[in-house]
């Protein structure tokens, strides 16, 4: 599925590949992101009675760390908020550091090109 990351001796994927890898790790991290808004959708939507926009947008706001725009009134509905918002924020830094990983590994793998050169 994934084609593995250029070792240290190996040279730089052209933009194009990158480009592709790019697309790849977003099209990852979006996969992620939206089972996460699914499964918050519908711990709203049967937990708490919203909605199902309303559920998505409490689900997104919860996600991001920006707090949900409704309170929870059941105890189920704090519950599974408080569990939720957990999972929901380490997942958000989970995709973002999915997506920055080609970027981040095209940058050191570019000065390891470099140290080699000068060698």
């Amino acid at each position: 599925m994934f084609r593995r990351l250029e070792k240290q001796h190996e040279a730089l994927l052209s933009n194009t590949l990158f480009a592709k890898r790019m697309l790849v790790f977003a099209l990852l991290g979006t996969s992620i992101e939206l089972s996460m808004v699914c499964l918050g959708s519908l711990g709203f939507h049967y937990l708490e009675g919203l909605g199902w926009l309303d559920a998505a947008l409490n689900t997104a706001m919860v996600i991001t760390g920006n707090g949900p725009p409704y309170e929870a009134q059941s105890d189920a509905g704090k519950v599974f908020q408080l569990v939720f918002s957990l999972i929901g924020v380490i997942s958000f830094v989970l995709v973002v550091s999915v997506v920055l990983t080609p970027v981040f590994h095209r940058m050191l793998h570019s000065f390891h090109i470099d140290s080699a050169d000068n060698k």
